[in-house]
């Protein structure tokens, strides 16, 4: 606008300049030819001439005016939003051009416009479909959260039911165990007594019997004492006594109750004579004899077992290593699970390394294994190690 205001006021000047000119040239005329006095016909000449040098520069004006005022209500109509609006200006100067850079400008504009409508128009398309699909999801995922809790309701039920089934199997291992402890308690009494020989020496040809039946019947022990630590263990009426033990007094007993008459086995004890440990002895008894059993079980005739015990920071680390079979890898996770077992062919209740998992972390310890197939296993535990204060007192 300011080019159009200096192009205006331009032609003016040069309107005026003309006619100041043109009076000039009369005057110096009228000098020359020695008309000193202004005559009536001059004078009617010189306004003649003035009045067409206004005249002409009205006439320019409102030439040089009018695109002007085209150029503005186009602008004005495009600042409403009339993007089709255009100027028909025919002419060569700048004004022309002006004309036509508007004229593109504008199309310019209807097309960038145009273009983000449609750009706007198909993301509002997707943002419809994108919610369509969110309101079917949601539609999908309350569906599958009702029938998530119509499932665990029907879970809960079937949960009940076997904790109720849990409860009354746990009832019946716990009185047939009983049951079968008292005959079986008698049983191992007598065939004690007679291998005490206070009756009499005992013939050699029924030695052999009796130690068969002896062994057996300390296998049928083991396996009732499980079941009832077992139940124990369920209901939470297992009670521990811990008192300090002196590992190398007891393991001996442990050995000697595990060994297999069956298999020649090596047992070789790697324990310090004065190396104490915290726990229940009943619990420490049933852990040993499981860990041992297992290990004369899964050990061929002529194999080793090694018990290690050594002191780590404040717990007791026991090792028993065998060179037995060994455990494949994918049943190692699974070792310590109620009634799994490796190899139900060798017989077991596949409850000991469960029971022996509980009374040791019920002792504050943790239990783990590493094996290798053809190489044996080793069987890992802690126990806290006894410690006493200056009055004498445990502090484990």
């Amino acid at each position: 606008m300011s080019r159009f205001r200096s192009l205006f006021r331009f032609h003016i000047r040069l309107t005026f300049k003309l006619i100041v000119l043109i009076v000039f040239l009369l005057l110096m005329g009228s000098t020359i030819f020695g008309w000193f006095c202004i005559t009536k016909d001059f004078l009617l000449l010189g306004l003649a001439v003035i009045g067409v040098g206004v005249l002409l520069a009205l006439i320019s004006s409102r030439i040089l005016l009018l695109p002007i005022g085209k150029l503005i209500v186009a602008m004005k109509n495009v600042a409403k939003g009339e993007l089709g609006q255009t100027v028909n200006i025919q002419s060569g100067d700048e004004i022309g051009d002006l004309a036509k850079a508007f004229n593109q400008m504008t199309f310019h504009l209807r097309e960038s416009i145009d273009h983000l409508q449609r750009n706007v128009e198909g993301r509002t398309r997707q943002l419809a479909e994108t919610v369509e699909e969110l309101n079917q999801t949601k539609i999908s995922h309350q569906k599958i959260l009702k029938d998530l809790k119509s499932t665990q309701r029907e879970l809960e039920k079937v949960n009940h039911k076997l904790m109720e089934v849990d409860l009354t199997k746990l009832i019946f291992i716990g009185n047939t165990s009983h049951e079968l402890k008292t005959p079986l308690t008698a049983i191992k009494a007598n065939i004690d007594f007679i291998f005490s020989e206070k009756e009499g020496k005992l013939p050699d040809y029924l030695r052999f019997h009796l130690s068969v039946i002896q062994r057996n019947t300390n296998r049928i022990q083991m396996s009732i004492d499980r079941l009832l630590n077992l139940t124990r263990i369920k209901s939470g009426h297992l009670h521990l006594y811990r008192e300090p033990i002196r590992l190398s007094a007891v393991v001996g007993g442990y050995i000697d109750e595990t060994r297999s008459e069956d298999k020649h086995l090596s047992v070789e004890v790697d324990i310090p004579e004065d190396l104490f440990i915290y726990a229940d002895k009943n619990g420490l008894h049933d852990i040993f004899t499981n860990l041992l059993s297992n290990a004369c079980k899964f050990t061929s005739d002529g194999g080793q077992i090694k018990i290690i015990a050594s002191q780590e920071d404040e717990y007791i680390l026991h090792e028993i290593r065998d060179t037995g079979i060994g455990i494949p890898e994918d049943k190692i996770e699974r070792i310590f699970d109620e009634f799994y077992q490796i190899d139900g062919k060798r017989g077991g209740t596949g409850l000991g390394l469960a029971i022996t998992k509980r009374l040791v972390e019920e002792q504050d310890g943790k239990i783990w294994v590493e094996s290798q197939i053809g190489k044996g296993s080793s069987f890992f535990f802690t126990l806290p190690r006894f410690k006493e204060d200056k009055d004498g007192r445990s502090t484990s």
